[in-house]
């Protein structure tokens, strides 16, 4: 559609200007319909080009950050160090390999201090070895479990042990 208004004056550019090229283009807008715009070129120009903008979009915004030193940002808190670990048993000692089926396994409950509070028999052996080894797992001392901070805890766990 063509009319008889006068266009409107073409905006600046809101994006950062280029480079320019070996010459210069000018474009020439009168105020009357589109077939008065004229274009022509000089070449006698220098090449060069400057502009900023401040458009929307991907970009280096207005230069400000370019090439500039990060903002200070505080070092990232050390870590924190575990002292966490599972109960160790003290008493008593293992002292050599035994067979699969001479094991008998019990889930301990241990207190701070590493005494044996509670147990159940997990894998036991009819007879008399069965009520004796029910009876030794209360004998046995731990070195207590830790949390995080290093304090002593309660824990619960499974014991293989064998008697003789």
């Amino acid at each position: 559609m063509i009319s008889d208004a006068p266009p409107t004056p073409p905006k600046p550019p809101t994006r950062g200007g280029g480079g320019g090229t070996s010459g210069h283009v000018q474009i020439v807008t009168r105020h009357h319909a589109w077939d008065d715009v004229s274009i022509s070129r000089d070449e006698s120009g220098t090449g060069g080009g400057a502009g900023g903008g401040h458009g929307r979009g991907i970009g280096f915004g207005d230069g400000d950050g370019i090439g500039a030193a990060p903002a200070d940002v505080p070092a990232p808190p050390r870590p924190v160090v575990s002292h966490a670990r599972p109960a160790r048993l003290l008493v008593p000692m293992r002292q050599h390999d035994v067979d699969d089926d001479e094991l008998f396994v019990a889930r301990v409950t241990i207190d701070e201090q590493g005494d044996v509070a509670g147990v159940h028999m997990v894998r036991t052996h009819p007879g008399r070895r069965g009520e004796i080894a029910e009876s030794a797992i209360w004998t046995f001392h731990y070195d207590p479990a830790r949390d995080d901070a290093g304090k002593a805890v309660r824990a619960t766990f499974e014991q293989p042990f064998a008697i003789r």
